[in-house]
This record gives C-alpha cells, sequence and structure tokens, in this order.
C-alpha cells in the first residue's frame, strides 16, 4: 500500500503544493491533512516510501530483523529440524545455534517468520515443512509441494506469531520421507 492509498479523501496540508490541490502530487511530496479525522490538526506522515535522500520530509527507520541462510546440502529426516549455519543479517534480535538449527529471540513482541527451502526427496511425495515455535507447530505456517523422484522444487511459507523473550524458531521436514535440502534461507522480522 503506497502512502497516497492513505492520503485519499484526505485534503491537503494548507499551502501544501503552492496551494495546490492536486492530492496525488500532495501527497506523494508533503504532508496531508485527515479529513474524516476529529482533531483537524491530525497529520498523516509519509512513511512507507522508498528513502530517497533529496526528499527532505522522509524518514530512515532501522529495521528490525535477522536472516538466515544455509547453503551446504543436507538430508533431513522426517520430524526432524533443517539446519541453519550462517547468519546473513542481524540486528541483535536473536541468535542461531547452528548445531540443532534453532533460533531464539531477544525481545517479546510480534514477529513476521518467512522462509524458503529448495529440496527433493528420493521419490515421488509430497514434501512438507513447517515452522514451530518453542518445539510447538505453528498453525498455517506448513508450506508442501508435490514432486517426482529427485526433482527440485522451491518451497515458501510466512506467519506471524505473538514471541516472548527468550522463544525459540526451528523449521522442521514433516514430508513422509528424507527431504534432500538443497538451501534454505530464514527471515524474522519484528513488526511491533
Amino acid at each position: 500500500m503506497s502512502f497516497y492509498a492513505t492520503c485519499r479523501g484526505a485534503r491537503p496540508q494548507r499551502g501544501c503544493c503552492n496551494g495546490s490541490f492536486n492530492r496525488r502530487a500532495c501527497c506523494l511530496n508533503y504532508f496531508c491533512r485527515n479529513r474524516n479525522s476529529s482533531n483537524r490538526n491530525t497529520l498523516l506522515i509519509e512513511s512507507l516510501r522508498p528513502i530517497r535522500a533529496n526528499n527532505p520530509t522522509t524518514f530512515t527507520t532501522n529495521l528490525n530483523l535477522s536472516s538466515y541462510i544455509n547453503t551446504a546440502q543436507q538430508t533431513v529426516a522426517n520430524n526432524n529440524n533443517i539446519l541453519l549455519n550462517s547468519t546473513v543479517y542481524q540486528n541483535l534480535l536473536s541468535t542461531l545455534n547452528p548445531i540443532t538449527g534453532i533460533v531464539t529471540v531477544f525481545d517479546q513482541g510480534v514477529y513476521q517468520i518467512t522462509y524458503q527451502v529448495v529440496a527433493s526427496a528420493p521419490s515421488a511425495t509430497t514434501l512438507s515443512t513447517i515452522l514451530r515455535v518453542n518445539g510447538a507447530n505453528v498453525l498455517g505456517s506448513t508450506a508442501s509441494a508435490n514432486v517426482n523422484a529427485n526433482d527440485l522444487m522451491t518451497m515458501s511459507g510466512s506467519t506471524i506469531v505473538s514471541l516472548d523473550n527468550g522463544a525459540t524458531i526451528s523449521l522442521a521436514n514433516i514430508g513422509p520421507t528424507n527431504l534432500n535440502v538443497n538451501n534454505i534461507t530464514m527471515t524474522i522480522t519484528k513488526i511491533n
């Protein structure tokens, strides 16, 4: 959703765009006033546009995310964790145990967890992976794919969960057979 979408039905701030009431131009470059607000001085701030150095109305924010990857091939038995072994980006949000494949979160909050797995199986089957929090399966986080023997398939999943300080996150193979993992990435983003 663009910032302009949040300004629809809004009136530009007085003096905005040299008095122009072209909403699109004004909302893309300045603040706008919410016409439906009981507080006529409420301003909607341009927070979703890409950051540009030459635009004085934008501002930067630090991303609260951790990203992990494993490009080493591995075979994962049913009901076992898929191992991550490398930190791509980390913002003091979580830590990885590369031996167990478990990520521990340091800060309580609401998180979006996304992952992508490229894998195959030794026979035609349905591959399935699932996210686990504190060892329990997260409903709605399953990714599945039907494959022929030894065909690579990409599976991806995403979920939003509320986590406590010290919560653990892992990704497991829940398919009926061994999962031959080619590579995997996981990103954990704090959204609230």
